[in-house]
């Protein structure tokens, strides 16, 4: 427990730092190098279990994070404040709200696939991926409005839009977890695949 409480809030730390790093170099998301683990199919490439979370299950209101289908949300202060809900303002659904906060999202195993489905017309989000080291693939994190017109940030709808980030094939790294931090964003999806 004291091991996830720490790399918890190392994330964290690395998230904060991130956004006030360099610009991106690898605008196209994280790579590496060659070989996956096996997997059981024996066709030698990891097949973990898809992972997709929403929030119309959850009740209104303050959200202090939680497990929901195996990932797990940790919510820490942004920008000196933490106020985080799940309300449905947008009528598209329950929504998770960073009224001014942030995440760190961990499933159980690790991942080459995420996608996230947000509205940022309020405020940008912050997005961080970290290696099942706890280092950052790029050299800072996703800022959805200034990486908007980027390949990897499309529009899903009127009010959402969804950003995709793939580990390279034959990649040694794979995901551990994914930070998010805004003041007004809102995420309607988060799914590990």
């Amino acid at each position: 427990m004291l091991v996830r409480l720490a790399l918890g809030f190392f994330a964290t730390g690395t998230l904060l730092l991130a956004m006030t790093a360099c610009p991106v170099t690898n605008q196209m998301g994280p790579d590496g190098g060659d070989g996956d683990a096996l997997g059981d199919d024996g066709g030698g490439t990891v097949h973990p279990p898809l992972r997709d979370v929403t929030f119309g299950d959850l009740p209104p209101g303050d959200f202090a994070g939680g497990t929901f289908n195996g990932v797990t949300f940790q919510t820490g202060a942004f920008m000196g404040g933490q106020i985080i809900q799940i309300q449905n303002q947008l009528g598209e659904g329950q929504d998770l709200i960073l009224e001014c906060g942030q995440l760190l999202i961990t499933a159980p195993e690790l991942h080459k696939e995420f996608s996230v489905v947000f509205n940022d017309d309020n405020a940008t989000l912050y997005i961080a991926v970290l290696d099942q080291n706890g280092q950052m693939f790029n050299s800072r994190a996703y800022d959805t409005h200034l990486d908007a017109n980027q390949p990897f940030i499309t529009r899903v709808d009127p009010i959402y839009k969804k950003l995709d980030v793939s580990i390279a094939p034959g990649s040694n790294a794979l995901i551990g977890s994914i930070g998010i931090a805004s003041c007004q964003g809102f995420l309607h999806e988060v799914v590990l695949h």
